[in-house]
């Protein structure tokens, strides 16, 4: 397991990634698998719509909360999860500069 702390600093982008690992690893049984595609689909209707992406998220500040809500229950169920089941041999760097530029605006 990684440590909290070392969590914590990681951007909302990184923590979207190793949900993503989580969710389509062997090694994780059906319920960590499904709580980490469901806060990865959170990350992207966050990060990717042009209108308020979900209820409720009307303002900026709105959507900046959110983000930071988001971003401690990924640290939280990545903490508890297995170290095997999210890090690769390779970094994960997302190429994508919608996603990057997106992602540096909210949610840290």
């Amino acid at each position: 397991m990684l440590k909290m702390g070392e969590l914590e600093r990681l951007e909302l982008n990184m923590l979207a990634m190793y949900c993503l690992r989580v969710a389509e690893s062997a090694a994780a049984n059906s319920l960590q698998a499904e709580q980490a595609s469901k806060l990865k689909t959170e990350w992207g209707l966050l990060i990717f719509s042009t209108r308020p992406p979900l209820s409720g998220l009307d303002s900026q500040e709105d959507i900046e909360v959110y983000g930071k809500e988001l971003k401690q229950r990924m640290v939280s169920f990545l903490a508890a999860c297995s170290v095997s089941l999210f890090l690769a041999k390779e970094p994960v760097t997302i190429s994508d500069s919608k996603a990057n530029h997106a992602a540096a605006g909210r949610g840290k």
